[in-house]
């Protein structure tokens, strides 16, 4: 039809009668008989996101629906398919992932050591999260703004953030300030993403006990992405070398925590 033809860039002469196999990348292939086969079973595939080739050769991020067509009796005859480009909704998310990069760089350039922390934190927020049930999807969009966890201490003097020592209490509040900083930072951009990110950074040194910062939050008050980070940055700042002591072994931290 004419929106498969804007779509794909082929007339129906062209495409009518030929293997779809001819719309979809060779690293894809059987995705469409994996389609067919959940079609079989009387599943309907919704929203599943995936890639198609144009006529020209350009790569499409699309999205399909697909439903299966049935006679009068209820045998099966056929199956629809509805595809939406959503090539540019992924532009946009590839934009804000980049410029969410260049945000953490900004945090990475302070501290030569921030740059793996994040990297290991948010890894290990991954981690817990698969394992208190998460579909990897949700674990997944919890990683990515876990990485921003930290963002707020490009506002902590350099005299304080590698000071080579116990911090002083006047310090040490100063030190405290980086978790409504970042949610600052990230708070109010509309995007989703960022939006996490800033609601970790405010609430990853929360306590579930009440003792934490900045707000003295207790218990399921925390925002559970804020409990899975407080847990993995924990973990992370325990048994790696820091600048004023070198790191505790895994059961230790075990122990502390």
């Amino acid at each position: 039809n004419p929106g498969a033809k804007r779509l794909y860039g082929y007339s129906a002469q062209e495409a009518v009668g030929q293997p779809i196999a001819m719309l979809i990348p060779s690293e894809r292939d059987g995705e469409e008989s994996a389609i067919f086969r959940r079609i079989l079973t009387g599943e309907r595939v919704d929203h599943f996101e995936t890639m198609r080739v144009h006529k020209n050769g350009r790569r499409l991020d699309i999205s399909v629906s697909v439903s299966a067509l049935r006679d009068r009796s209820g045998r099966l005859i056929g199956a629809s398919s509805i595809a939406r480009d959503i090539s540019d909704a992924r532009s946009i998310a590839r934009a804000q992932d980049q410029v969410i990069k260049r945000l953490l760089l900004a945090s990475e350039f302070r501290d030569d050591d921030t740059g793996q922390h994040v990297v290991r934190m948010s890894g290990l927020c991954g981690r817990i999260a698969v394992a208190l049930g998460w579909d990897s999807e949700r674990a997944a969009e919890l990683e990515s703004a876990a990485t921003m966890h930290d963002v707020g201490k490009i506002a902590i003097p350099d005299a304080i953030l590698l000071k080579r020592g116990p911090l002083s209490e006047e310090e040490r509040t100063v030190m405290e300030t980086h978790a409504a900083v970042g949610h600052r930072m990230l708070s109010g951009s509309g995007i989703a993403q960022v939006e996490r990110g800033a609601e970790i950074a405010l609430t990853h040194h929360e306590h579930f006990d009440g003792r934490g910062y900045p707000n003295g939050l207790i218990g399921e008050a925390i925002p559970i992405s804020g409990r899975i980070a407080a847990v993995a940055d924990v973990f992370d700042a325990l048994t790696s070398d820091r600048v004023y002591r070198t790191a505790f072994t895994e059961h230790q931290a075990l122990g502390m925590m």
